[in-house]
């Protein structure tokens, strides 16, 4: 899925540093959960950075359909995933 979100949208980021170490564990996950919960009942921006939890250096962004930016953010386009098998 390809979006378009305008620069006028602020962004929120969830900082890696101020997260426990050991944040990637299936354990500790109602931390990110937590975190997730309080940003989504906020309504403070439309969109929020997270790292991620797969690839160190990578970033997923988590979209509030409640926020009213949202109706700013456009689909441009859906594109064929395919998940790499010598990933199982």
């Amino acid at each position: 899925m390809v979006i378009e979100i305008p620069a006028k949208i602020s962004v929120e980021k969830i900082d890696r540093k101020k997260l426990p170490d050991d944040w990637k564990d299936i354990i500790r996950y109602p931390i990110t959960q937590q975190l997730g919960d309080e940003w989504i009942r906020g309504i403070k921006t439309a969109v929020v950075q997270v790292p991620s939890s797969i690839i160190p250096e990578e970033f997923n962004y988590l979209i509030n359909p409640s926020h009213r930016d949202f109706k700013k953010i456009k689909l441009k386009r859906v594109e064929e995933f395919r998940f790499d098998q010598r990933m199982k």
